[in-house]
């Protein structure tokens, strides 16, 4: 991880060459740790009661998560290595489901990276699905898929804390505006139908038209903290309607993915 960092944030502008060494040294590792761990496993299962099993198991799949997370990074960091970025994404949070334990006295990590992190693939695939404009094409279906385990992932974690509640809510927002970009005409009837997988009665009252935000920070503090009635909304004051192409466009500009390595902005 430490050499990752370095690759990314020593030099002023993307190294490609050194991030595609980096990226193959990552792989080189974690096929051998892979390797080694599964054997492992396999040899000390059968003499581990049910906690300790189901341990090893949630550590597997630790490692590889945090190796798709890796991989997101320096893929995001090089135009040569966008299939990578994206097929890490969708892999990074399918394994959201595995990395939640019915044991609560399971050690599993740092709670702000497993409830924060997840956004950065989640994001990188929004970005996705707003780049390719309107139309559900297979590739775009697949993403959103990817996309809608985030907000059930959050909504089983936030009985551990209370941040992945108000998490979860961004992530929703975010869903919907997704299906939006894909389905224009038919996203308001979607979402108004029975038996959806993704609520969307804890969303505050009137929710803002993500359009209309300007700034991912005046939209994160939104969600954060829904207006009283009454109270002026602050953050949002100067927003002015403007297109999706322009508001994408702030967004990502606004946006930190990087959640992990935190500098002064976070």
């Amino acid at each position: 991880m430490a050499d990752i960092w370095n690759c990314l944030y020593e030099d002023a502008a993307p190294d490609h060459r050194r991030i595609e060494v980096a990226n193959e040294d990552l792989e080189s590792w974690y096929r051998q740790a892979r390797e080694l761990l599964e054997a492992a496993a396999l040899a000390e299962k059968p003499f581990l009661d049910a906690l300790s099993a189901a341990s090893i198991e949630l550590g597997l799949h630790s490692l590889s998560f945090t190796y798709e997370y890796l991989r997101i990074l320096l893929a995001r960091s090089s135009s040569r290595m966008r299939t990578q970025r994206i097929d890490s994404s969708k892999q990074m949070l399918r394994l959201l489901e595995y990395m939640i334990s019915d044991f609560e006295e399971l050690y599993i990590g740092i709670v702000w990276q497993l409830l924060c992190g997840p956004f950065t693939p989640f994001l990188e695939l929004f970005r996705e699905i707003v780049s390719n404009g309107k139309g559900g094409s297979e590739e775009s279906q697949d993403a959103l898929a990817a996309m809608e385990q985030l907000p059930v992932y959050l909504r089983k974690m936030s009985s551990r804390n209370s941040l992945a509640a108000k998490l979860e809510r961004i992530a929703v927002v975010f869903v919907q505006h997704a299906k939006s970009v894909m389905h224009p005409q038919g996203a308001c009837a979607s979402e108004a139908q029975p038996g959806s997988s993704i609520p969307t009665a804890g969303l505050p009252d009137p929710w803002p038209s993500t359009t209309n935000m300007l700034h991912w920070d005046a939209f994160f503090n939104h969600a954060m903290m829904p207006p009283i009635p009454g109270q002026p909304q602050i953050g949002t004051h100067d927003a002015q309607p403007v297109d999706l192409e322009t508001w994408t466009s702030d967004f990502f500009e606004d946006a930190i993915f990087d959640w992990i390595g935190c500098d002064g902005q976070v």
